[in-house]
């Protein structure tokens, strides 16, 4: 019998290495990143490592993150924008692995250690398919990159200072009816920026935290640590 975890979701990291360029590097990096996530079932939050990468391309972004992000969102999504044939072309591809196919269940991804210069590639991916990504910077600050409104992003400010809420207390806080609230809660957690935890939503941090106080996630490698280790 297959076992997996409930709560909280499985914490996945995935270390980049130092140059992402191409759209056929992106899709190496990428691959690699799903079989490991394949692996699990139940929730999974992919935290992909930038501190040490020094250079992204928009095709090498596009095809990590904005297609990881894509996938946790599930095909069909009426938030989901530009696809595959709209995409910049700057090779010959062969097809995504299942870029049509909704994910088996709830996957989410963010970024850690988002340096300045990683961030015009990575939210200009994200913004072409109307997709947002949650990230903290290299200093600590947390972020949403891609496409976001401002009422949105304030919401989601407000679950990572607060680290998890409930709709009724922070309907009181903002002055809302509590299905108001909640719907406003569950958007985000549709687009894949808090976790829920049955009626409490709760920040990725949070979520983070908790892994390493437990049991140490597994650590993806990528490509180019495996072509050393067979080296």
């Amino acid at each position: 019998m297959t076992m997996f975890r409930t709560w909280p979701p499985l914490v996945s990291e995935a270390s980049l290495y130092s140059y992402l360029v191409t759209r056929t590097t992106g899709r190496a990096v990428r691959l690699s990143i799903e079989e490991q996530v394949a692996r699990h079932e139940g929730e999974v939050l992919t935290v992909l490592d930038f501190r040490n990468v020094a250079v992204i391309d928009y095709s090498c972004a596009d095809e990590v993150v904005a297609e990881l992000a894509y996938t946790a969102l599930g095909s069909g999504s009426e938030l989901v924008g530009q696809r595959g044939e709209d995409r910049e072309s700057d090779e010959m591809r062969a097809p995504s692995a299942s870029p049509t196919q909704p994910a088996p269940a709830r996957r989410f991804v963010a970024i850690r250690g988002l340096e300045d210069h990683h961030w015009d590639p990575i939210d200009s991916a994200l913004r072409r398919r109307n997709l947002a990504v949650a990230a903290e910077r290299a200093d600590g600050e947390l972020v949403l990159v891609g496409s976001v409104e401002q009422p949105e992003e304030h919401l989601w400010r407000l679950v990572c200072e607060h680290e998890q809420v409930d709709p009724e207390p922070l309907a009181g806080e903002l002055g809302l009816s509590e299905p108001e609230a909640r719907s406003r809660l569950e958007a985000l957690h549709r687009r894949r920026l808090v976790l829920r935890q049955e009626d409490t939503y709760v920040s990725f941090r949070r979520v983070l935290c908790q892994s390493m106080e437990g049991p140490s996630a597994p650590r993806q490698a990528t490509p180019d640590e495996t072509r050393g280790e067979d080296g």
